[in-house]
């Protein structure tokens, strides 16, 4: 038994272990799936630390959590939830699948591979 903080065991997650389901592609994405988007993103968007994700696509979807919520996370960046098209001091954008926003770098989230 674990017992240095009894509040807050050891977790492990196994990288198969499905995380989020699209009910729209009646399927579950695993934890490694989402990780290897969201890498795949960052690449793409060329998100360093210093980078501002601003999320423009609805987070019901998976590509958008992969790449707008982690990619950033995964990169030591910030993630940005604009309200509607407000302007927003941002340096990329996920956006849905219109393809639009302010920001200069953007990612589609049809670009996103899942």
């Amino acid at each position: 038994m674990w017992s240095e903080n009894p509040a807050f065991p050891p977790t492990f997650h196994d990288p198969a272990d499905p995380v989020l389901r699209d009910p729209d592609a009646d399927r579950t994405y695993s934890h490694a799936e989402l990780l290897d988007g969201a890498r795949d993103a960052a690449a793409t968007l060329e998100l360093d630390a210093d980078s501002r994700v601003a999320v423009r696509a609805p987070l019901t979807d998976p590509r958008t959590v992969a790449a707008g919520v982690l990619a950033p996370l995964l990169v030591g960046g910030a993630v940005a939830l604009p309200e509607g098209d407000a302007p927003l001091d941002a340096t990329a954008a996920v956006v849905g699948t219109d393809g639009t926003a302010a920001e200069e770098r953007t990612l589609s989230v049809d670009a996103v591979s899942l």
